[in-house]
């Protein structure tokens, strides 16, 4: 018979190895972080040009702007299994790095020895704040080689050696991660000089080693200054574009974040709560012992490392992990304090409770929310890219045509462009955020869709770029100045255009005998092809099967309604999927019906109005919306008013048109 204890080890290591693999279902998904992309890019180069660049090499508006990579190593090595062994093991290394990571993180709590039940909370708890983290990029070693180092920061290890080899690693895979490391050594060491100069006597050899051993390693690092010199630099304009820069309290916003969850509340006021209860902890412990009792505790050090790394977590969502390791040197400092509160077992109780919720927000978060279930998470483990999110089909074409020059895109894509169309183009921004604030401007500006066609063309005047790809409709209305843009891919992910202008005069040659070799009629030039490439799409479009069974559903509740209304919605539904498809006659013909059947309504007034405007009838499209504007002046019923979007078209519509004043 196994005893009591062999049964809990038992328990503990099935425990634990489940955990794990759920951390592997966890890591090893779809890529859906957009700077992997550059890194591997970066790393080519340097593989040609066996140096590190200087200047933007990526960049369509400024080639000879300063950068300088700071995680040149690690984009060599990604680089290196990219291209030897493929994409799925640059996903696998990252998984591994976490992985082992969580793993060497759970031996530290147990060896705080403060029991299992403390242990699995803690490590759910540091789990669940660096769900977000979980990416293929750079940060998977910074989380790595934090957690190999903690033994070093809080004393129980003395081997410069490995602090020496880390440092000179982690310098070159990510020099802006890496300053974590002389600043953790840093802090201890100021404290004990602090508690020196009070008047204790204290050890001070070993602490000042390791911060003077770990700096001396990175800054002898050839590009370690110059490359955080460059990121922080860049910040200073990119920061208010990327989410994960926002303060932790961006969780709680819906147009950063999405809708609210129990992780968003979780990793959007822990931070703030943690800190204001150490903060509280803290001048308690000061008014009630004073301040000279305060600087002989023996943890001083890591106690204000613990309030560094807190604070640090407040800056910045991509800095929420640093808590749990802040409350991991807070526990480390106070343990034997924490053992007693924890011994009661209805403490231990509410603990397990507590991790049992941790684990249902993770799972929820990671598993139900981001990956469908779990029997799509399991089927997608192999997949390389989240489907539909990174323009694949679109750079399949484009690399097909041979297109080449600078691409003003959808601001998520730059660094996949890169990955797939450098150095034949550019791209106006990547992950990166190395741009201006003009551009920065210009590309908040473009990213509204309804602003979108005044914006590119006042881009296009700055910056001169030859292609645009953004996520479709590029233009809203569905319309162009066609002798300004040709219309070279469209699918459901991405729509492509060419600028036409001298400069892509042979971009326009690719294009064309790209598609005369598939059948499409190119002999009257790009004007012609163009309608011709439309006239496709709409034939491809009809052809999809859930299209065509929609299409289907219609007719057939337009040929057996049994009232109006059944007939009005049949009819709705058939115009839209005649719309969608570019079928501006057949659209207008059904949204007709549903007036002739006695349902005025602004939305389908709107369709009208459209569908006149894009067949070419200005006189018929201002006519539709001096109708709409005028239903709520007659006092007739509307029976589908405009929505947002739809006032948005109304506006750009009826500028068009010559409408320059209208209501609401």
């Amino acid at each position: 018979m196994f005893s009591v204890s062999a049964r809990r080890n038992t328990l503990e290591v099935l425990a634990v190895l489940a955990l794990l693999a759920l951390l592997v279902i966890y890591t090893v998904r779809p890529n859906w972080d957009i700077d992997i992309y550059w890194h591997i890019k970066t790393g080519e180069w340097i593989e040609q040009h066996k140096e590190i660049p200087k200047t933007d090499i990526f960049s369509a508006t400024d080639q000879n702007r300063p950068w300088v990579p700071f995680q040149w190593l690690y984009e060599l090595l990604t680089y290196e299994i990219d291209a030897r062994l493929g994409f799925f093991y640059v996903r696998l290394l990252h998984a591994i790095l976490f992985i082992f990571g969580f793993a060497l993180f759970y031996v530290y709590l147990r060896k705080l020895k403060l029991g299992r039940v403390f242990a699995f909370f803690f490590f759910l708890l540091a789990l669940s704040l660096t769900e977000d983290r979980l990416r293929i990029r750079p940060e998977a070693f910074n989380f790595f080689f934090f957690v190999l180092m903690l033994p070093e920061v809080i004393g129980q290890r003395k081997n410069l050696f490995l602090v020496v080899l880390v440092s000179m690693l982690w310098a070159n895979i990510h020099a802006g991660g890496a300053i974590l490391l002389p600043v953790c050594f840093g802090t201890v060491l100021f404290a004990k000089l602090l508690q020196k100069v009070s008047g204790q006597h204290l050890p001070l050899k070993d602490d000042l080693k390791k911060f003077v051993f770990s700096s001396v390693s990175m800054l002898l690092m050839p590009y370690f200054v110059s490359g955080v010199k460059t990121a922080f630099t860049m910040l200073e304009e990119s920061a208010v574009l990327i989410p994960e820069w926002h303060p932790p309290l961006a969780y709680f916003v819906p147009e950063l974040s999405g809708s609210l969850t129990a992780h968003h509340v979780l990793c959007g006021a822990f931070p703030y709560l943690y800190l204001f209860l150490l903060a509280f902890i803290y001048i308690f412990y000061l008014a009630k012992q004073g301040l000279f009792c305060a600087l002989k505790h023996k943890h001083l050090g890591l106690l204000l490392l613990a309030l560094a790394l807190a604070t640090l977590s407040v800056k910045s969502a991509r800095f929420i992990y640093l808590s749990a390791f802040s409350l991991f040197l807070l526990v480390y400092s106070i343990r034997d304090w924490i053992r007693k509160q924890v011994e009661p077992f209805g403490r231990r109780l509410a603990l397990i409770l507590l991790s049992f919720a941790l684990l249902g927000i993770s799972y929820e978060n990671i598993i139900i929310k981001q990956r469908k279930g779990l029997t799509s998470a399991l089927a997608t483990m192999l997949v390389d890219h989240e489907p539909d999110l990174f323009p694949e089909k679109a750079s399949d074409a484009l690399q097909a045509m041979g297109i080449k020059g600078k691409i003003f895109h959808y601001t998520q894509w730059g660094g996949y462009l890169l990955y797939r169309l450098f150095p034949d183009c550019t791209v106006f921004t990547d992950g990166r955020g190395n741009f201006t604030k003009e551009e920065k401007e210009a590309l908040i500006e473009t990213h509204r869709p309804y602003e979108r066609e005044k914006a590119l063309e006042e881009a296009f005047k700055k910056f001169d770029f030859d292609i645009v790809m953004f996520r479709p409709p590029v233009f809203p209305l569905y319309y162009w100045e066609k002798d300004r843009w040709l219309l070279i891919y469209r699918d459901d992910v991405a729509e492509v255009f060419l600028r036409l202008k001298d400069k892509n005069k042979e971009n326009v040659r690719r294009v064309l005998e790209y598609y005369g070799k598939r059948g499409i009629d190119v002999s009257r030039g790009a004007l012609a092809f163009q309608e011709e490439f439309l006239r496709v799409l709409r034939v491809e479009y009809l052809q999809k099967p859930k299209v065509r069974h929609k299409l289907l559903s219609a007719i057939n509740r337009i040929k057996s309604a049994e009232n109006p209304r059944e007939a009005a919605t049949g009819y709705y539904d058939y115009s839209m999927i005649m719309f969608s498809a570019g079928d501006y006659e057949n659209a207008k013909k059904g949204l007709e019906r549903i007036l002739a059947l006695g349902f005025p309504s602004s939305t389908v007034l709107l369709y009208i109005a459209w569908c006149d405007f894009l067949l070419g009838d200005k006189a018929g499209a201002r006519a539709k919306l001096s109708e709409l504007l005028s239903l709520k002046q007659k006092g007739i019923r509307d029976f589908a008013p405009l929505g947002w979007a739809g006032k948005k078209v109304l506006g750009l519509l009826a500028s068009r048109v010559g409408i320059e004043t209208m209501e609401e």
